[in-house]
């Protein structure tokens, strides 16, 4: 079970453990799409054989980016971005 709790960051729940993970801070244009770029993210993630909490963090990253432009499909971002952004946030 993957619960989104939008700024509150993300937790999946499988029969023997729980992942969490926190969301990005970031400045805030319009949250439309956000939701939807997070479980994009994630369920692209898997499906590429990524395991859990690399796609949560991923999808993480997707919905926090998602959120810093205006419009719903406006925020969408390729894997190249989202890596971008999780190494800058890593230095």
């Amino acid at each position: 079970v993957l619960l989104k709790q939008g700024e509150k960051g993300a937790s999946v729940f499988t029969t023997t453990e729980t992942y969490v993970q926190k969301a990005f801070v970031v400045e805030e244009v319009d949250p439309t799409g956000a939701g939807d770029c997070f479980g994009g993210a994630y369920i692209s993630c898997r499906k590429m054989g990524k395991d859990i909490p690399s796609s949560l963090l991923i999808a993480a990253a997707c919905g926090a980016r998602s959120v810093t432009i205006k419009g719903p499909m406006e925020g969408t971002s390729r894997l190249e971005e989202l890596d971008d952004m999780l190494r800058s946030r890593l230095i």
